[in-house]
């Protein structure tokens, strides 16, 4: 449902990611250089991680890595936490010297001591933040080096030997080369909506948000249902994505789109599928007493043949060979992908879209209508209708009507 309508959905909102969205606003507006005096009580919780809401700039994987620091957090503040982390997923690895001493140390999702990420509140205080704050011009980690930068020295050496176990040694070796020790590094840290968009968070307005990727889009390439069913029952030549096209640009009525939307995600009820949802007892037509498919419900039911008949004849009328009347030219559209056939496509949809009507209306009546009277009505109907807008399809609508 909330995917473009080219790709089955029907660009309905994301509630999960439209609440994200609302969190990362409220992010945005924190961040800001503006004071305020409701960010107060946020400041106060968000600043044990850091001063200056350094947690917004932490490359944190996931909450769990960070959980030793959250016990104090409410439910609010940490919900805020976890969208910030899945929208922010940080994915670029740092390969070059350069890179690696602007990664900051604390939160980061590559420095870890037993898979929990590291934060020193102490040496954060002390101006200890980037990897470039704790290597020498050597380019190597010193205890000496970092000594002199701590005030607090309690439990210092502890501290060191964690985070000498928690950088890569990849990292410790790119540091150490000759480039790394003769090149001065510039560390400034921007809060960026996504690492990957390199976009600032304060430039982005809530669409950018909302579209803004997030490891929460774990089925962005899942394919409908009702499309995979098709494919099983006529195979993998059908043009789905066409007869989308023609669904949504070409026809003008929302009432003729939805149904065409549900027929091609299967679910546009016939009694096999409503006894398969529970609705009714049996899969069986009332009148031929076989099962109900898509295939009896549109073509083979013995209420239809009548009409069929006098579809055909209209067919030879407009020299239309009948091999247009299968049910996959009927679904997917006859050579949908040639706008010169939408006139025929529309025709074909107006063909279903009556049966369809009919069935509901023999059913509240009773008894069995004239479907090809009823077909002529729906063909009036929408000339009026779509007239103005589809000037060549309404040429062959009036022609149809003519004729019958």
């Amino acid at each position: 449902m909330n995917k473009n309508y080219l790709e089955g959905g029907l660009k309905m909102i994301d509630i999960d990611k439209y609440i994200e969205a609302i969190q990362i606003k409220w992010i945005k507006k924190l961040t800001s250089k503006n004071f305020a005096n409701w960010k107060v009580i946020p400041f106060y919780y968000f600043n044990k991680f850091g001063p200056e809401l350094m947690i917004f700039n932490m490359s944190i994987d996931t909450i769990k890595s960070v959980d030793q620091f959250t016990n104090n957090l409410s439910d609010y503040y940490l919900n805020l936490l976890k969208s910030w982390i899945s929208i922010n997923k940080y994915t670029k690895i740092p390969s070059n010297f350069r890179t690696i001493r602007q990664e900051i140390i604390w939160g980061n999702q590559h420095i870890k001591f037993k898979n929990k990420s590291l934060i020193y509140l102490n040496w954060i205080n002390d101006g200890i933040i980037f990897i470039n704050d704790i290597i020498d011009h050597e380019g190597k980690l010193s205890e000496k080096f970092i000594l002199k930068k701590l005030s607090l020295k309690t439990n210092w050496i502890s501290e060191f030997t964690k985070l000498k176990k928690s950088i890569p040694k990849n990292w410790l070796n790119e540091l150490e080369s000759e480039n790394s020790a003769k090149t001065a590094v510039k560390t400034n840290k921007i809060l960026y909506i996504n690492e990957n968009s390199k976009k600032k968070l304060q430039d982005c307005n809530s669409q950018d948000i909302y579209k803004t990727p997030n490891i929460m889009n774990k089925n962005i390439n899942e394919h409908p249902t009702g499309f995979m069913k098709w494919r099983q029952k006529l195979g993998n030549t059908i043009c789905i994505k066409d007869m989308l096209k023609f669904t949504f640009h070409h026809l003008k009525e929302n009432k003729l789109k939805i149904f065409r939307w549900k027929l091609l995600h299967f679910i546009l009820p016939c009694e096999q599928l409503l006894y398969q949802w529970k609705i009714e007892n049996t899969p069986l037509c009332d009148t031929c007493h076989i099962i109900d498919d898509y295939e009896h419900y549109f073509i083979s039911c013995k209420s239809l043949d009548s009409f069929w008949n006098d579809v055909k004849i209209l067919l030879k009328k407009l020299r239309i060979g009948i091999h247009i009347l299968s049910l996959k030219n009927l679904v997917f559209g006859y050579k949908i992908e040639d706008k010169y056939y939408n006139s025929i496509n529309y025709f074909l949809t107006i063909l279903l879209f009556t049966i369809y009507k009919s069935h509901y209306v023999s059913k509240q009546k009773e008894n069995h209508i004239n479907v090809l009277q009823l077909f002529k009505i729906e063909l009036k109907n929408r000339f009026e209708l779509d007239k103005l807008v589809n000037c060549h399809t309404n040429v062959f609508v009036q022609k149809v009507i003519d004729l019958i």
